[in-house]
Order: C-alpha cells, then structure tokens, then sequence
C-alpha cells in the first residue's frame, strides 16, 4: 500500500521534470548543427574552412591549423570563444548553451582534422623484385 503511494507521488513528479527538460530548445527534439553556428558567428573572420580571411590579420589563428588546435584542450577552446580576444575577435558568452557551446568547439576542432587521415598506413620499404626463392640460411 505504501509503495503504491509513493508511485502515485513520484511519478508525477518525474514526468514533469522530464517534460521540463523535453521542452529545451537543444534538446533531443532539435538537433545542433556546428556547422551552422560557426557559419552564423564564426566563419565571416575565420573563413568557412578555418583557414581566415583575407580581411583579418593572421593573427586571428588558423582554426585549421592541426598543430596550434592540437596545442589546446576543450576547456581552452571554449574559454576563448566565451572571452574572444580582444582587440579583433569578440567574445560569445551568453550567447550559446552549453550544449551549443561544446558542439560548436567540436566543429572547430574538426576544421583541423581536414584531410588528415585519421589512420595513416605504416609506411613500406622498397617492395623485393619478383624473382628465384631465395635459399634457405645453412643451419
């Protein structure tokens, strides 16, 4: 009788909360593209391929750089798009969920990834001419 009770309490309960967080905008309902983020906020300085502009010093950093981005943990990348970095680059924060913030730093991490294989072949040396066995070594 108790334990019925209980369920008749705690379920409400757990289904508004999860109604509560169902009805968040990046939620499970609507997907976050970081493509799209960084094409709004970030590709008119930094270029669609995170390679920069024309318009902005070299300064801005290359976001294709696969050695600086490597340089830099999540936690960094999304420190600077929360401050940005003064003089040029503005910063964002409020601007994006958490959510929407950790995707975006993962698309811009991606940018450096370009045409990098992400499993290199072993390199091979020179391949053996087709020809006679070679003999066995004396014993």
């Amino acid at each position: 009788m108790l334990g019925l009770l209980r369920m008749k309490l705690v379920l409400p309960l757990a289904l508004g909360l999860g109604a509560l967080a169902c009805g968040d905008p990046t939620g499970p309902t609507t997907p976050i593209d970081g493509k799209q983020i960084y094409d709004q906020y970030c590709a008119r300085c930094h270029g669609i391929d995170g390679a920069g502009v024309a318009e902005q010093p070299a300064a801005l950093g290359r976001l294709n750089n696969l050695a600086v981005m490597s340089s830099k943990n999540d936690q960094q990348i999304m420190g600077v798009i929360r401050a940005g970095k003064p003089p040029t680059m503005p910063g964002f924060a409020g601007e994006f969920t958490e959510a929407k913030l950790m995707v975006l730093t993962a698309y811009v991490r991606s940018l450096s990834l370009q045409g990098v294989s992400p499993d290199p072949a072993p390199a091979k040396g020179p391949a053996e001419a087709p020809g006679p066995a070679k003999p066995a070594a004396p014993e």
